[in-house]
């Protein structure tokens, strides 16, 4: 491990919302940084109100939300509420970082200005396939702004994450902690679950689809649970918020995942393989993760196949047994706290030991005009004015994109000679335009390199 380092996680959630997928990951990340040195969490309460009374755990900066006027339209509508601008000027009083995890796409434009001119290392967590999901929603246009906005993130940060690994991103799965082992005196019983947070509309719909579609094939004699913030709007079967989740699975004999949409690894479904329950899901429901159906759970996505499916584990303990043995046995190490923490950790040390080139290039969408000997940019997206000369101008029209700061170094050095302080003033000078938000750091990863 390398010396301790200044490390910031920026996420949309509070660590401490409880009973939240998101939150869950948000925690892990900070278990993760916490090997490397000291965390900052800078909370951008994107996907949740942070709690508002004292609790123990991460220290957290809650950055307020405003109405950021001349943020770009082009950003995804969350996004947009977060702008890079307001990280530059949220950066102007905040903590400075050697290593950064960006939780989610929509935080990573306020996280890039919250580091611009730095030699902060930038890993973006992408968790969720947006794009996808709002696609699957028909919201096309959202899922647009999506792919630009992954494709930017693709072009800045250190290494781009997800929960799957799809696309070009790496995968770093969710995970959870070892859970006690259900007695083996337990008393089989007639208890359906579901958990989740019914703030997501993936959970609502499935959960109202399970109620509407598949209960209807039921026999009345087994009790049916939702559990889970936002779950008391399916009265009589919600229950709310649940703070033993514990007792919750010690008590189920069947947990059912019946998702009709969503993307992502379903965090809720290892808890339970962790538990020894069996489950029952939809495909998607199970999406993302490295199951075998029929023989570490049970999939069905027909209505009348999952009622049939619930009833059977049910009624035949011993192969409720079997699937969830052999779920705890074979799936879930895969999934465990310490084995997921050590992929991460490896990610985070190839980004700190084979850092990727770093090239400055200009901030898209500006407007330049020439004034005598001055450059004028306009940033349309922050409402700026600057007027550059001499240096500002200089390495402003050398930021191509093409070339990092010692490659531009060397290029001015045969104009203007060779010295110490000429490295120092680009470096300088390249450092305030990022921080003014008139050029952006782009990564050349050796994959990208000619004869990689």
């Amino acid at each position: 491990m390398p010396d301790a380092l200044r490390c910031g996680l920026f996420t949309p959630i509070s660590t401490h919302q409880l009973g939240n997928g998101l939150a869950h990951r948000a925690r892990f990340w900070h278990e993760v940084l916490a090997g490397f040195g000291p965390v900052t969490t800078v909370v951008i309460p994107l996907a949740g109100t942070p709690p508002a009374r004292d609790l123990t755990g991460p220290v957290e900066t809650i950055v307020p939300l405003t109405t950021q006027v001349g943020s770009s339209a082009n950003l995804p509508s969350r996004a947009r509420l977060a702008p890079e601008q307001a990280g530059r000027m949220w950066q102007s009083h905040g903590d400075s970082f050697d290593l950064v995890v960006v939780l989610r796409a929509y935080c990573a434009p306020f996280a890039f200005g919250a580091v611009a001119g730095t030699d902060a290392v930038v890993v973006v967590d992408l968790d969720d396939d947006d794009a996808t999901f709002h696609d699957d929603a028909g919201h096309p246009q959202e899922a647009a702004k999506y792919r630009a906005l992954v494709a930017e993130i693709d072009r800045r940060a250190e290494r781009v994450i997800s929960v799957t690994g799809f696309g070009s991103t790496s995968a770093i799965a969710n995970s959870v902690e070892p859970a006690p082992a259900r007695s083996a005196d337990r008393i089989p019983g007639r208890r359906v679950i579901m958990v989740g947070n019914f703030g997501y509309l993936p959970n609502i719909d499935g959960a109202r689809w399970f109620i509407d579609e598949v209960l209807p094939h039921c026999d009345d004699d087994f009790d049916f649970v939702v559990a889970g913030p936002g779950s008391d709007q399916f009265a009589p079967f919600g229950i709310g918020y649940a703070p033993d989740l514990g007792a919750l699975y010690a008590g189920a004999d069947v947990v059912v995942v019946p998702l009709l949409s969503g993307s992502g690894s379903r965090i809720k479904a290892i808890e339970a393989f962790a538990a020894g329950v069996p489950v029952v899901a939809t495909s998607i429901g199970l999406s993302g993760l490295d199951v075998r159906p029929g023989v570490d759970c049970e999939v069905a996505d027909d209505p009348a196949a999952f009622a049939a499916a619930v009833l059977q584990l049910i009624d035949n303990p011993d192969r409720a047994r079997q699937i969830a043995a052999a779920a705890l046995a074979d799936v879930v190490p895969h999934y465990s706290r310490q084995h997921v923490a050590e992929t991460a950790v490896g990610v985070l040390l190839e980004c700190l030991h084979e850092p990727a080139q770093r090239m400055p290039a200009r901030a898209p969408g500006l407007e330049i005009t020439e004034e005598g000997d001055a450059l004028v940019v306009t940033d349309p997206s922050a409402l700026t004015t600057h007027r550059l000369t001499g240096w500002e101008a200089a390495i402003f029209v050398t930021a191509d994109g093409t070339s990092t700061v010692a490659e531009t170094v060397e290029e001015l050095a045969q104009v203007r000679g060779r010295s110490d302080e000429l490295a120092a003033q680009v470096r300088a000078t390249a450092a305030a335009l990022a921080r003014a938000g008139l050029i952006h750091t782009i990564r050349r990863r050796k994959a990208d390199m000619p004869g990689a």
